[in-house]
């Protein structure tokens, strides 16, 4: 059974937070002055670029060679990628026959056995792989 708060929980990404926050943002553009601060970290969702994060180059190195699977067969592309960028790619591309196709509702299931492999060493708990739910974010889980 699902813990009670779980079960009371709000998704509110979208919510009055974020309304006030817009409106601050637009009473600030016509008087900068008009606040003790002069700008707005908007912190709703989860997009850490948008708060100057610099993105994680691994994922996005190993997703430019699974959209593109014929650039693991260039020879520049090898001296270029790290090694784990390669052995990841490739290890997925032999799981995934098309990369960008509808998967599993709950993803793929490789890369959820890898977070099962993760949560499991690092919290030291036994998870499952069909208790796993991997989405491109918190509005699609929802």
């Amino acid at each position: 059974t699902a813990n009670p708060k779980v079960l009371s929980t709000e998704y509110a990404v979208r919510g009055e937070v974020l309304i006030r926050a817009l409106q601050l943002e637009e009473e600030l553009k016509a008087n900068s002055s008009a606040y003790p601060f002069d700008k707005i970290v908007r912190c709703n969702i989860g997009n850490p670029q948008a708060l100057g994060q610099k993105p994680v180059t691994f994922i996005r190195q190993v997703l430019s060679l699974t959209m593109n699977p014929e650039l693991l067969e260039e020879d520049a592309i090898m001296k270029i990628y790290p090694n784990d960028v390669i052995d990841r790619a490739r290890k997925y591309l032999s799981h995934v026959k098309s990369v960008g196709a509808y998967s599993s509702s709950n993803g793929v299931q490789v890369v959820r056995d890898e977070v099962v492999g993760f949560i499991n060493r690092r919290d030291g708990v036994v998870v499952k792989s069909e208790d796993v739910f991997l989405t491109s974010g918190a509005s699609e889980a929802v």
